[in-house]
């Protein structure tokens, strides 16, 4: 959920509206963050549970994500 405002709000709408499992939500108007830049900062969200990331760089972020995703795969839920 690549978002310029009111990324909580718009994303959980999108998770819902989609009958997704998870979804991943970023401001794209971070300065320094997102497209052409080396980090980003993401929050993973699904119905019951938030994920704030830190600013990580690209490829670090992937890997935590696909952790995240298949812990949540495997346990239903994002957290250890």
């Amino acid at each position: 959920a690549a978002e310029t405002e009111s990324l909580a709000e718009n994303a959980r709408a999108k998770l819902e509206r989609k009958k997704l499992d998870l979804i991943i939500g970023n401001l794209v108007n971070q300065p320094g963050l997102g497209m052409g830049a080396a980090a980003n900062q993401v929050t993973i969200y699904s119905n019951a549970e938030t994920l704030e990331l830190p600013v990580l760089p690209k490829r670090k972020l992937a890997e935590e994500l696909l952790d995240y995703i298949v812990r949540f795969k495997n346990t239903g839920t994002l957290k250890d």
